[in-house]
């Protein structure tokens, strides 16, 4: 550094170190920095090494629903934590098997529903043409396709003896009015 001399000149003061000193300095230094990288690198490694696995145990348990689905077990579900993208395709994953599973159940009934009416034709041919028997399965039929309560068919014996109730399925205690007025129709 500068400074001024006892009369108007100028005086130049520098101080000397050992270049030992410097050196040992430098390499502490380096010594630093590289086990700072060193720390950032062993760092990124174990979470790198956790992200893995929690992503390899999602995945796992994907595929362990996904095998028990394809087995025909539609009740697996998969766990949802958090809100990220494994959080809503797990979601999907389990709606997915809850509408698989709705479907199932819609095609079983639609199944017994098919063979009801099968075996209501097969007990229309055995009847032999048995009107009341005839009636009987045509009611049941027309019930079971509106998904009613009940039903009921009427005829007239007679030309003008009345109607007689010739086949009746399920229950019309609700509506035993509004039945009545429409056959009186």
């Amino acid at each position: 550094f500068g400074a001024r001399d006892f009369g108007d000149g100028q005086l130049r003061v520098t101080t000397l170190e050992p270049v030992s000193g410097t050196e040992a300095a430098i390499t502490r230094g380096r010594w630093l920095a590289t086990l700072i990288i060193l720390g950032f690198v062993l760092l990124a490694l174990v979470a790198g090494s956790i992200l893995s696995r929690s992503l390899q145990r999602q995945i796992d348990r994907f595929l362990a629903a996904a095998r028990t689905i394809g087995g025909g077990d539609l009740s697996a579900t998969v766990p949802v934590r958090g809100n990220d993208e494994f959080a809503q395709l797990g979601s999907e994953f389990n709606a997915m098997s809850a509408q698989l599973q709705q479907r199932i159940d819609e095609l079983r009934r639609e199944r017994v529903r098919l063979a009801r009416s099968l075996r209501r034709l097969g007990e229309a041919f055995a009847s032999n043409l048995d009107r009341a028997a005839l009636l009987q399965i045509l009611v049941e039929t027309a019930i079971d396709t509106l998904a009613a309560d009940g039903g009921r068919a009427r005829i007239e014996e007679r030309r003008g003896s009345g109607y007689a109730v010739v086949a009746s399925v399920g229950r019309l205690d609700q509506s035993e009015g509004a039945v009545h007025e429409a056959e009186e129709v």
